[in-house]
């Protein structure tokens, strides 16, 4: 596909509309670039198998398109009618899986060109939506994972639907085009976003002091609730997190958000607006790989960016509130949600729901789905939790998970529970080297060393992507393998357990066939060097990096 100046793309779109209808009643199994680009903004990507593409291309083939289409679901909290209806997506429509990804969503993937729409509205009619899933908008809003029914993470799960709503598109091509609408008999204005909407994605995360479940400093605004007397009274909120970065291009970096300052509850959907405002409008639109807002921070500092915002709001943020004792959470397994039922937190490795070799996760979250008054949460470690469990139903699904396969979430390694990665090839156009399918291998390498250095069942948080543009969070991990060029990574280390101190680049690319001679080394001198209870990364960050 040739290049296409995104920025004018998105200004002459109509509304993000461009030639969308027309490109699908044609019998092409693909699209153009720039409908390519729009399609973004209502929730797909067009994809292609990768590793079809050598045969296909010696058949006088085109490559094997379809496409994958996320949802919207603000906090990942869904209920049993949401769940099957993607579930039913998979199967009829999509490749038999599911895949939890790392803002509490699902993606579906294997869509032909065909059934987009008919897939479009069977998520619609579930009530939910896959309109700015993808594209450069507020993507869909992460919320902490803790299970517990308190008021106040009630509060926070409120406020992530309504900070999501707030920043939808106006734009009415959304249900024109998949939702059989009538046209828009003028174009409608988008209040927030304007004409060319954001310079690129946009990501906002919330949480509680101290819970850093979500790694809530990788994001563009960081949202945490101030607690007192177990009541929520306002918000600290942190600018310019962001993971992505290029190889070979030391102007683009992953980088944790800044403190802004402090809000009263009853203004925080203002200043937010107000935030995505002045991304807007500095943002950098001549260079996508520098748009992101982080760079914006960076450049401009955060005094800067707090002044902006007052201009928009007409009121000054308070100074933030100290936070200190930030843990890393992953709430497996079963916890009381305090209002006399049960959350059980299920691991899904690398988010992949499926049934296979005697495995049959896909099958076991439909018959729970279809057959207990549960709800379902999706986590941002690509987990997912079965919550709302009756006490008299414990000890069923407990049994129902056993008979078909799946592992409880106690039975897997520290080390594995606290793994994820990024789907990257056969599907990802921008997959440099393998990452889902090779790293339950990787994570069985490192355990075994683990337990020949004489640290059986240690956790160390580990992380990786298929190239350098950060989707599974690695340079929020302890330990992270970011794609270089065929079997060849970059080793990241010395990272913070809790998700507050990013990693470096320890070698800057590594065979993944010389992992297990790496792991017998890292782990065999971590054994011996470490201090009482310290991480992995506090240790590598000390003896591993150059100062």
């Amino acid at each position: 596909m040739a290049k296409v100046n995104v920025e004018e793309l998105k200004l002459n779109s109509d509304g993000l509309r461009g030639d969308i209808v027309s490109e699908f009643s044609n019998e092409k199994s693909n699209v153009t670039e720039e409908t390519y680009q729009l399609l973004k903004f209502h929730g797909m990507y067009l994809q292609d198998d990768r590793d079809q593409r050598k045969q296909r291309s010696s058949q006088g083939l085109e490559r094997a398109f379809s496409f994958m289409i996320r949802s919207r679901i603000p906090g990942g909290l869904i209920n049993p009618a949401q769940y099957l209806a993607h579930d039913k997506i998979s199967d009829q429509w999509g490749n038999h899986t599911l895949r939890i990804t790392t803002r509490e969503a699902f993606q579906v993937h294997g869509i032909l060109k065909g059934d987009v729409k008919s897939v479009i509205q069977t998520i619609n009619q579930s009530l939910l939506s896959t309109i700015s899933a993808c594209g450069d908008v507020n993507r869909n809003v992460i919320v902490t994972t803790d299970p517990v029914k308190s008021k106040v993470n009630l509060q926070l799960q409120v406020l992530a639907e309504k900070i999501a709503d707030h920043l939808t598109p106006k734009s009415t091509a959304y249900h024109e085009i998949w939702l059989n609408g009538e046209p828009a008999l003028k174009a409608v204005e988008e209040p927030i976003y304007g004409k060319t909407y954001l310079p690129r994605k946009f990501k906002i995360a919330i949480t509680k002091f101290g819970d850093n479940s979500i790694d809530v400093f990788t994001n563009d605004i960081g949202i945490v609730a101030i607690l007192r007397n177990d009541q929520i009274s306002g918000y600290n909120l942190y600018l310019g997190g962001g993971l992505g970065k290029t190889h070979n291009m030391e102007e683009t970096f992953p980088r944790l958000a800044d403190p802004l300052g402090f809000v009263k509850e009853e203004k925080i959907i203002e200043v937010v607006e107000a935030i995505v405002k002045v991304q807007r409008d500095h943002g950098n639109r001549e260079n996508r790989k520098l748009a992101r807002m982080k760079y914006l921070v960076a450049s401009k500092g955060i005094s800067w960016f707090h002044d902006r915002v007052a201009e928009f709001t007409g009121f000054k943020l308070d100074s933030i509130v100290p936070v200190s004792d930030w843990q890393y959470a992953k709430y497996l397994g079963w916890t009381d949600q305090q209002d006399g039922k049960w959350t059980y937190g299920l691991f899904v490795e690398n988010g992949r729901i499926l049934d296979k070799d005697g495995f049959n996760l896909k099958s076991a979250l439909k018959k729970i789905a279809t057959n207990f008054n549960v709800s379902f949460r999706l986590t941002a470690t690509q987990d997912i939790q079965i919550r709302d469990i009756s006490e008299k139903d414990k000890l069923v699904i407990s049994d129902l998970l056993a008979d078909h396969g799946v592992g409880f979430s106690e039975s897997h390694s520290e080390t594995r529970t606290a793994s994820i990665a990024c789907p990257a090839l056969p599907t990802c156009g921008l997959a440099l080297t393998e990452s889902e399918r090779v790293m339950p291998d990787i994570i069985s390498l490192i355990d075994k060393n683990l337990t020949e250095a004489g640290l059986p069942n240690f956790q160390i948080v580990t992380r990786m992507t298929g190239c350098p543009n950060g989707c599974a969070r690695p340079y929020a991990a302890e330990l992270a393998f970011v794609g270089k060029s065929g079997i060849n990574y970059e080793i990241h280390v010395g990272g913070s357990h809790n998700g507050t101190r990013l990693t470096q680049v320890y070698l800057d690319s590594w065979p993944a066939s010389r992992f297990d001679e790496l792991f017998k080394d890292l782990f065999t001198r971590f054994a011996s060097e470490k201090n009482e209870n310290e991480t992995f990364g506090d240790w590598s960050n000390r003896s591993l990096l150059n100062r």
